[in-house]
């Protein structure tokens, strides 16, 4: 299930950099805690993008990242993987097929434009679904937890929910 209204946060995330660190767990082999500096130590990619939500005018920028599989594949994925939950620091998730996670449109960014992430981005780190609407894209990211198949999905978007609540957000 997709809801089409992205989330609200009243203001952007102090986070400080120096204590930042990205959580990989579930059905992987190898759990990680990446810190900032790990991730940007990664072989990028850099791909146009656009990023559309309701009720705001779509933009279509350059993000720089490192793509989803590459740190999946250094965690090493179990055989009963089938889904990957990505959730930010604002409780905010959604939950993706892996088949369309390891898709290389899928990636974290920590550059748009060239320039870092700034916090009304998603800084450190926001989730590009490209293609994939706005909604999918979780921003302030800070766990990547991989799941088996639970659900029968009709459209490779998923379920997206804030675990505040932990009701599907509206």
């Amino acid at each position: 299930m997709v809801n089409n209204s992205p989330p609200t946060t009243s203001a952007p995330f102090d986070t400080d950099i120096n204590d930042y660190r990205l959580a990989i767990n579930g059905l992987v082999n190898t759990p990680l805690s990446l810190s900032y500096t790990q991730i940007l130590s990664y072989v990028t990619v850099t791909q146009n993008a656009e990023l559309v939500c309701p009720g705001e005018e779509d933009v279509n920028n350059q993000w720089t990242g490192v793509p989803v599989s590459t740190i999946l594949n250094d965690a090493g994925l179990m055989s009963e993987a089938g889904e990957v939950i990505f959730t930010g620091a604002d409780g905010y998730y959604i939950q993706l097929p892996l088949s369309s996670v390891l898709n290389k449109g899928v990636f974290l960014a920590y550059q748009v434009d060239g320039q870092s992430t700034h916090d009304t981005r998603g800084y450190p780190l926001r989730l590009v679904v490209n293609p994939g609407p706005g909604l999918e894209w979780v921003e302030w990211l800070t766990s990547i937890r991989v799941t088996p198949t639970l659900a029968f999905y009709s459209n490779p978007s998923g379920t997206i929910q804030n675990t505040r609540g932990n009701v599907p957000a509206k």
